[in-house]
C-alpha cells in the first residue's frame, strides 16, 4: 500500500501534524531501512566482495522536523517526497568496486534517477568535495508480490556508495562545515583542494595496488606449477603455496580426524600469515621451493605421532566444562592451514630452532603451553 497522506491541521506550528504522522509511521521506515540494508548485505555477500562497512540509518524524528522546517524546502507530503528517511552506506575498500556496487543496486532495486546522483560525474569535476554515488531505491514489482515485502510499496530510501578515502573526506567535510569552495576562508582554500587532490590520488593508487597483487599471485601460482626454483617468500606467495601446494595438502590430509579440525582462517588473515612468513624465516628457509622439499621429505608416522602428542597435551591443560551429563573436555583442536604449517615446522626443526620458534612466534596460551611441554625440554 502507498504511504498514509495526511493533512496537518496546524502547518503554522514547527512540524505541525507532520511530527505526529511521522512518529505514528516511524517504526515502519525502520523497517524499511533493515530490509534495504539486508537485501544488500546479502547480495554482497553472494558476490563474494570484501567491503569496509554496510551502515544504515533511519531519520530520527528531531531531523525529519528540521528539513520539514528549513529554509528553501517546501513539501506538501513529506513522508512521500522526503527519498533519504530511509538511508544505507556502503564503504568500499577500493573506488573501482563502486561501478560493480552500482551494477548490483541497478539489477536488484528500481532507480529513481530524478534523485539519484553520481557526484564524480557532475559538470565540475574539480568541484570541491568528495565523489560518492547516492541512489533513491525502492523494490522492484516482484520483491513487492512477496508477503513479508507488501507493505513497503511506495516507501523509498537512499543508498550512498563510497570509499573509504571518499568517506574519510566526507566526515572531515562535515565537520569543517564547508560546503562550497566559495565558504572555505582563501588562506585555507588552496590547501583543503590539495588534501582533497591527494585524497583522490590514493584512492587511485589503492585500486592500482590491488591489481597489481592479483597480476603477482598469478606469475606465483605460475611459477610454483613450472617448478621454479626461487620463488620468494612473502604473505601473497605463501597465500598462493597454501591454496595450491599438493605438498601442504598431503599434511593436512594426516591430521587425525577425530582430534583435529581445520579452520577457515580468521577474517584479518594477513596477521596468521605473517607469523608463518615469520616461523619460516626462523626456521633458515630462504624459498618457496625449500619449503616444498621440506614438505616433500618427512616420516608419515611421525608427524601424525608429534600431532598426537600436541592434541593430548593441549587436551590436559583445558579445563573440563560442565554439563547435564557431568564434566567434559574438548574433542576437537581446531587449526587454520597457517597454524597447521607451523606446527610442520616445528615438527621438522631441530631442537633449537624448535625452542626459537616457539619463544619467537608462540601458538595460542593453551597450546603453546602444550607444545613447551613436549618440545621445548628437547624430549620430544
Amino acid at each position: 500500500m502507498s504511504l498514509e497522506s495526511v493533512e496537518p491541521a496546524d502547518a503554522g506550528r514547527p512540524g505541525g501534524d507532520w511530527e505526529a504522522n511521522y512518529i505514528r509511521q516511524r517504526t515502519r521506515f525502520v523497517d524499511f531501512t533493515a530490509e534495504v540494508q539486508g537485501v544488500v548485505k546479502k547480495n554482497i555477500e553472494t558476490m563474494g566482495l570484501n567491503v569496509s562497512s554496510i551502515e544504515e540509518r533511519t531519520k530520527t524524528v528531531e531531523s525529519f522536523c528540521e528539513k520539514i522546517t528549513r529554509d528553501g524546502k517546501s513539501y506538501t507530503n513529506p513522508l512521500e517526497e522526503m527519498t533519504d528517511l530511509s538511508g544505507c552506506r556502503i564503504i568500499t575498500f577500493y573506488n573501482d568496486d563502486l561501478d560493480t556496487i552500482e551494477e548490483m543496486i541497478r539489477a536488484i532495486f528500481s532507480i529513481d534517477e530524478a534523485n539519484s546522483v553520481r557526484k564524480d560525474l557532475m559538470d565540475n569535476p574539480k568541484e570541491f568535495g568528495y565523489l560518492s554515488r547516492h541512489f533513491v531505491v525502492s523494490f522492484d514489482s516482484d520483491r513487492l508480490k512477496l508477503g513479508e515485502f507488501r507493505r513497503f510499496k511506495g516507501m523509498k530510501a537512499e543508498i550512498q556508495v563510497r570509499s573509504v578515502l571518499q568517506h574519510a573526506w566526507a566526515a572531515i567535510e562535515h565537520k569543517l562545515q564547508y560546503k562550497r569552495s566559495a565558504d572555505i576562508p582563501r588562506p585555507l582554500r588552496r590547501k583543503l583542494f590539495q588534501i582533497s587532490a591527494l585524497l583522490e590520488m590514493a584512492d587511485d593508487q589503492f585500486s592500482y595496488i590491488r591489481k597489481e597483487v592479483a597480476s603477482l599471485r598469478q606469475e606465483y601460482r605460475e611459477e610454483l606449477v613450472s617448478g621454479i626454483s626461487l620463488v620468494p617468500l612473502d604473505i601473497e606467495s605463501l597465500d598462493v603455496f597454501l591454496e595450491d601446494s599438493e605438498e601442504f595438502r598431503h599434511i593436512k590430509d594426516l591430521l587425525p580426524d577425530a582430534k583435529f579440525v581445520v579452520s577457515p582462517r580468521p577474517p584479518n588473515s594477513t596477521n596468521t600469515l605473517s607469523k608463518l612468513n615469520s616461523a619460516i624465516s626462523t626456521s633458515r628457509i630462504n624459498d618457496l621451493s625449500e619449503l616444498k622439499e621440506k614438505m616433500k621429505d618427512f616420516d608419515a608416522d611421525e608427524w601424525v605421532d608429534f600431532l598426537d602428542r600436541a592434541f593430548d597435551k593441549w587436551r590436559d591443560n583445558v579445563p573440563l566444562r560442565g554439563t547435564s551429563l557431568g564434566t567434559a573436555g574438548p574433542k576437537r583442536l581446531v587449526l587454520d592451514d597457517t597454524a597447521i604449517a607451523r606446527l610442520f615446522l616445528l615438527h621438522v626443526s631441530a631442537h633449537p630452532i624448535r625452542k626459537k620458534l616457539l619463544r619467537d612466534v608462540p601458538f595460542g596460551d593453551k597450546l603453546q603451553t602444550a607444545l613447551i611441554s613436549f618440545i621445548g625440554d628437547g624430549t620430544s
